[in-house]
């Protein structure tokens, strides 16, 4: 917007705008936060969120004007979101602390049905392929782990109790911020090798799979509750947040409720590899 480019003149200090080479990259996840004008980044990035809103509108307008907005059905979500040292680290699916990756926008606009407005409840990424099928009249298949919500959207019954899980990504190098007892792996370029060198393709080296999945921290949602699996050595901890209190995740409340750890870390370890 016109206040940004007022506000902010010249090249981008995001740390890696400026870079081309893979290992330049690598290196740049290791940068910490003194490294940032965190100020300025934050800014582009609402600017970014703000100029997307813009785009949805001319779509949107435009789908009116064709007459399309009567027989189209509209998704709009994320794959992740944004870490910017909210909890010591920066990137997408650094940590399962905070909401900042794992928390995504999805809207769903389908002309047949009067829709539900803004919804508080838990829906998972998982749960809109389903949905969208079902939208259409396509039975979704078997395989899919999802949950249709179209009788949701249509108001013929009330959202399902959902619990949704996350786990963090594929760090290129070690992250800024990660405790130094964390289990770890070797550098993405020690990880990969190219099988066949005609494709091109990178392949972790299977040596190192069960290494980086023990190394994940995993969480998940519950309602308002939200326990996070920290892989630490040589055991892992548990850290429960209230979301409703705490929507930022900063204070642990597992002692304080026990039960509800309990019952999350069960539910979570039934659903990870890995105690």
């Amino acid at each position: 917007s016109d206040v940004y480019k007022r506000q902010y003149q010249g090249a981008s200090l995001f740390a890696m705008a400026r870079l081309t080479e893979p290992f330049e990259i690598i290196r740049s996840q290791r940068e910490p936060r003194e490294a940032f004008d965190l100020d300025q980044i934050i800014a582009l990035y609402d600017g970014c969120v703000r100029c997307f809103d813009d785009e949805v509108r001319k779509i949107f307008h435009h789908l009116k004007r064709c007459g399309l907005d009567r027989n189209t059905v509209v998704a709009i979500l994320s794959d992740h979101g944004m870490e910017l040292f909210e909890h010591g680290t920066w990137g997408q699916g650094n940590s399962a602390v905070g909401e900042q990756s794992n928390r995504i926008p999805v809207l769903i606009v389908a002309p047949q049905y009067a829709g539900q407005g803004q919804v508080d409840a838990i829906i998972r990424a998982q749960d809109i392929a389903p949905t969208l099928l079902d939208c259409l009249g396509i039975a979704p298949s078997s395989s899919m782990t999802g949950v249709s919500l179209r009788s949701f959207l249509a108001g013929e019954q009330s959202l399902r109790d959902l619990a949704a899980t996350f786990c963090t990504g594929l760090w290129l190098t070690r992250p800024p911020g990660m405790a130094a007892n964390h289990l770890c792996y070797p550098d993405l370029s020690e990880l990969l090798f190219i099988p066949d060198p005609q494709s091109g393709t990178l392949v972790i080296k299977p040596e190192f799979r069960e290494q980086i999945e023990r190394a994940r921290d995993v969480a998940i949602c519950w309602r308002h509750w939200k326990l996070v699996r920290l892989a630490l050595n040589p055991r892992p901890r548990y850290l429960l947040f209230n979301l409703a209190e705490d929507p930022s995740c900063h204070e642990d409340v597992a002692d304080r409720f026990p039960e509800i750890a309990g019952t999350l870390r069960s539910w979570l370890e039934q659903s990870s590899k890995f105690d």
